[in-house]
């Protein structure tokens, strides 16, 4: 293989992780097929025409060995809730130290090896953990894992991460005592730790389940077993793993791409705990600038492409027409499109601007796309889906063969699911009523049966009135529809009632043996001498007329203070960078016009967003000196709102705090361990108010739903008379 790659321009490219250049086997042996044997060269059992492809694949099956697959259990949520918590608590600590990223890799690694090797590897391995060095067994995991990867086509690279850790050795052996009770749940909680603290972005973080799991019914719904399905942006495996698990087993091919080798291992890892047999290969972040082939032809195509991203390359095919340079959504779109099948069919995540931007380019290829039946439906999610953006979504539904004039289904899911505490949830019944409407529609029947979500098949003339906006709130009209019963109802109340107990509990018991008054001398300090004040970005650079084309950015505002937390965020895309203004953990935020007073810590799922004009931040502290979250707490004394409202200026309609006059404010310190303790008690106060908050919003959302079916007489009552 090395003459080849030195001598021909045309061999696959290689794949660099960690250093180690590796080659994707399907991509060699696809080039193989393209070189013929020569005569002189041929073996005595090659036939003429035999080429280099072909011999490798005699030859790889001759030396072939079972493949190392496992298929992680099936675990209990809250056993899973309180396994993960003990994983990532103290235990996560002794063990990652500040490389809980890389920790969480440890855990990956650990459950990839307990499930895929014998239990008298696995338990050797445990045993050598309590009588080799830590260097050594953190050594032989991430080796280990790396070649299981590699037998099974996958990219490797996880071995130099978790050897950089450098983990208390008992703490080490209690993690793998533990890691063989995680299952699916445990795993999936890790995942979502893991987006967090990674501070995943648009263009990596994951898909949620909730999606690819719709997604995936939608797209193979009625598909047979015998089907080439493609994710031309692969992420971390995930709508792999959906549609494995949609589509009956048996003669299906999946294969997957990806520009970010870090999530791509992170997939094979995935694939692997499933059971799942799939091909990943190196992406790249334009495909469609691919002169020669298309990437793949697929006969589905499932993908989350990043959202909103500029198209730095717009050479390629676009046969609904080019997309404009500030965003490559419809560049994704249409190289989905090509890359179908005859017959072929895709189910593509996008985010809601692209339904209705007035963009004249995008705005031209809804028409086409409408005008010209590729699109088939379209499903509208409810905002905070993802666990790093609200940014909401849709999924569209093509075809590739198209059916000119045909009507397009809008389903409005948008207030499915309920509020979690990071993200917005829906489970198997709105995937259900979404499911309902789509196969109603699908087989000719009404689609405005019980059971079903709202939707409408709207005809062309109708989309055209609307400008060609493809966001199903504008054709189909809806209130809160989810059904419930009153058996539903009353398992989901005792859930909240348990919450309130647990609050309850808490605020009686625990936070008043940690409620003592500060002991040790006060100090006085001006808030300037613990840390900087810095204002946030010039109005300009926030401006309309500097807000496209661009990147996305996540952005705090003012409204996303409340409770002394950072409780969403807005997205924008601008041309100039907010590199300053990029948050951190423990940074404070202070409103700086309107409502004076509110603060709010940033936490480390928050480090990463950039906060907005009308906000101030305190950082830089001087930790020998004073605690943040102790300065947190100060700032929300009521005494010290009452002086940040009386010093803010009021010579416009809406008061106003500047830097200068903040940084004036004076804060009684007392010791550094009395202010982390004082911190660690307010911060506990906080959770349960964050508890409290979630409890109101789940018993307002039940009585809503419960007020309608009431009204409506449509809620069933076991059969007993009201």
């Amino acid at each position: 293989m090395k003459n080849w790659i030195d001598r021909h321009d045309s061999f696959p490219p290689p794949i660099r992780s960690d250093g180690t250049d590796y080659y994707q086997l399907a991509e060699v042996l696809a080039w193989g097929d393209s070189r013929t044997i020569r005569s002189n060269a041929r073996n005595p059992d090659e036939p003429p025409g035999t080429t280099y492809g072909a011999r490798a694949r005699a030859k790889l099956k001759a030396e072939a060995q079972p493949r190392s697959a496992g298929v992680l259990a099936v675990d209990d949520e809250e056993a899973a809730q309180s396994l993960v918590a003990e994983l990532t608590g103290q235990l996560g600590k002794r063990v990652g130290g500040t490389s809980q990223v890389a920790y969480l890799e440890l855990l990956f690694c650990s459950t990839l090896l307990k499930t895929c090797l014998s239990p008298s590897k696995w338990d050797g391995l445990v045993s050598a953990a309590r009588e080799s060095s830590v260097n050594a067994i953190l050594q032989h995991i991430g080796r280990t894992t790396d070649d299981l990867l590699k037998n099974n086509g996958f990219i490797p690279g996880f071995a130099k991460a978790i050897t950089s850790l450098r983990p208390d050795p008992k703490a080490l052996v209690d993690v793998l005592d533990r890691v063989p009770e995680l299952g699916r749940a445990g795993f999936q909680l890790l995942l979502d730790k893991y987006q967090d603290m990674a501070s995943l972005n648009s263009t990596n973080f994951f898909t949620p389940h909730s999606v690819t799991t719709l997604a995936a019914e939608l797209l193979i719904d009625g598909a047979t077993t015998h089907q080439t399905i493609y994710d031309p942006y692969a992420r971390s495996g995930e709508m792999l793993i959906a549609a494995a698990a949609a589509l009956p087993r048996g003669g299906t091919t999946l294969h997957g791409a990806s520009p970010d080798n870090s999530t791509m291992r992170l997939a094979g890892l995935r694939l692997m705990l499933h059971g799942i047999t799939a091909t990943l290969s190196s992406g790249r972040s334009t495909p469609w600038d691919e002169t020669e082939k298309l990437s793949r032809n697929a006969d589905l195509i499932l993908t989350n492409p990043p959202f909103n991203q500029p198209a730095h390359i717009l050479t390629g095919t676009w046969p609904f027409g080019a997309p404009p340079k500030g965003n490559n959504n419809f560049a994704w779109l249409q190289h989905c499109f090509n890359s179908l099948e005859r017959d072929g069919r895709a189910a593509v995540v996008l985010p809601n601007i692209a339904s209705t931007s007035a963009d004249p380019r995008e705005l031209a290829i809804r028409k086409a796309l409408a005008e010209r039946g590729a699109l088939e439906a379209v499903v509208a999610l409810s905002p905070k889906q993802f666990r790093r953006t609200p940014i909401a979504v849709c999924i569209w539904l093509l075809r590739r063969n198209t059916n000119p004039g045909a009507p397009v289904l809008f389903i409005d899911a948008s207030t499915g699911g309920r509020n979690g505490r990071s993200q917005r949830m829906f489970g198997d019944e709105t995937r259900n009523q979404v499911l309902a409407a789509y196969r109603a529609w699908r087989t000719g029947r009404a689609i405005d049966q019980p059971g079903a979500a709202p939707a409408k098949s709207v005809q062309l003339a109708e989309i055209e009135r609307e400008n060609f906006s493809f966001y199903p709130p504008n054709y189909v009209t809806t209130t809160n529809w989810q059904q419930a019963t009153v058996e539903h109802l009353d398992i989901e109340l005792a859930k909240v009632a348990r919450q309130r107990d647990a609050v309850r509990r808490a605020i009686v018991t625990e936070v008043p043996s940690t409620a003592k008054p500060a002991s040790g001398k006060l100090e006085q300090w001006s808030l300037d001498s613990l840390c900087r004040v810095q204002a946030g970005p010039s109005n300009s650079l926030l401006k309309p007329a500097n807000r496209a084309p661009g990147h996305a950015i996540p952005l705090v505002l003012p409204k996303h203070l409340a409770d002394r937390r950072i409780t969403g965020q807005d997205e924008v895309r601008l041309k100039s960078s907010l590199g300053a203004f990029k948050l951190a953990e423990d940074d404070i935020l202070c409103v700086r016009s309107g409502s004076i007073g509110q603060v709010a810590l940033v936490t480390d799922q928050q480090k990463g967003l950039y906060f907005h004009t009308n906000l101030l931040r305190l950082d830089e502290f001087k930790r020998d000196l004073v605690d943040p979250h102790y300065l947190l707490g100060y700032l929300s004394l009521p005494h010290v709102r009452d002086w940040l409202q009386r010093m803010s200026k009021a010579s416009t309609a809406i008061p106003t705090i500047n830097a200068p006059t903040l940084r004036q404010l004076t804060i009684d310190l007392p010791p550094l361990s009395e202010q982390r303790r004082i911190g660690r008690s307010l911060r506990e106060l906080d959770d349960q108010l964050a508890a409290v908050r979630q409890l109101t919003n789940v018993v307002e959302d039940y009585r809503s739903i419960l007020a309608a079916h009431l009204m409506h007489a449509k809620i069933p009552n076991n059969g007993v008379e009201a």
